[in-house]
Parts: structure tokens; sequence; C-alpha cells
């Protein structure tokens, strides 16, 4: 696959992610992947399931379920962010103060304006309870056996909040 864009990490951000670490056990930071990076598009149409894969690629992930991967609202990707970032995936133990995990859901999905596609690597349901998000998750990114997560994208910037775990 060629690239159609230019990825430049969001400094924003990372300066935002660099303030709330140290309120973060260092062990949930080797499993939940975070970062916003600045797009500069270069094709003339936006088809989110192909910058997904694009973005994807550039972080030198896995591609192949992309496809499977749901289309969600700003308001479930926000509860997944949420989720994700204070549970772990795989035996849904808390791992992250939840004020913190607001907060960084918070500003990651911050930083997405109108426009912006939200994916979500399974079926998702506002019924479902948070602690359920993680039982139907399960299209991988990064070769893990449990996943859940979001990435979001759009013709100006792309975002990934994940967490990718090994039972």
């Amino acid at each position: 696959m060629t690239m159609s864009a230019l990825y430049m990490l969001n400094a924003e951000f990372e300066t935002a992610k660099a303030i709330l670490a140290p309120r973060v056990h260092p062990r949930r930071w080797q499993a939940i992947h975070v970062s916003v990076h600045d797009r500069v598009a270069t094709e003339a149409n936006f088809d989110a399931h192909v910058v997904a894969c694009e973005y994807a690629t550039f972080l030198q992930l896995q591609t192949e379920q992309l496809s499977y991967f749901c289309q969600t609202s700003r308001s479930i990707a926000e509860d997944v962010c949420m989720t994700v970032a204070e549970f772990e995936v795989v035996m849904s133990g808390r791992q992250m103060p939840r004020d913190v995990a607001t907060e960084l859901a918070t500003t990651w999905l911050g930083q997405f304006g109108e426009g912006t596609v939200f994916l979500v690597n399974g079926n998702v349901s506002t019924s479902i309870a948070r602690h359920k998000y993680f039982d139907h998750l399960n299209r991988s990114l990064f070769f893990t056996d449990r996943e859940a997560g979001v990435l979001a994208v759009s013709p100006a910037r792309c975002g990934i909040f994940w967490s990718a775990e090994n039972s």
C-alpha cells in the first residue's frame, strides 16, 4: 500500500499525555497505546476505512481485520476509551484511576472535530455494561489475543486509543 498522506505526531496531545503519565502505573502504559497524529492528505476523497488502513500501516500494525471494524458514535467511542484506559482487558481489573482515565479519554477525543469517524474492533451496543465491552471486541491490530479500543480518522487527523494484552 502506498501512503497518500503524511503523518506527524501531535505535540499538544503528547504534552497532555506526559502530564498524566506520572499518575498511571508504568505497567498500564505498556499495554495501552494512545496517540494522535496530524495528517496532511493528498487524496481528493475521504474514505474512513481506507484512511484507517493507511494509518494502521503507518503505525506498523496489522490491517487484515480492519474491514470488520464498526463505525460508532463519539459518545460510544468516549465510553470505550474510558473503559480501555481504566480497566485491563484480560482480567477487567482497574488499572488507572477513574479521574485520570476520564481526563485521558476526554483529552484524546478533544483532538478530533466534526467529520471524524470512530471505529471500534467489534459490535458495540449502548446496552452493554462497561465491563462487557471486552467480551465483544476481538479484532486485532497488535497480534495479541485480547484487544479493545478506538481508531479515530479524519482528513486532517488520526489517532489510536487501544489496549493490547495477552492472557
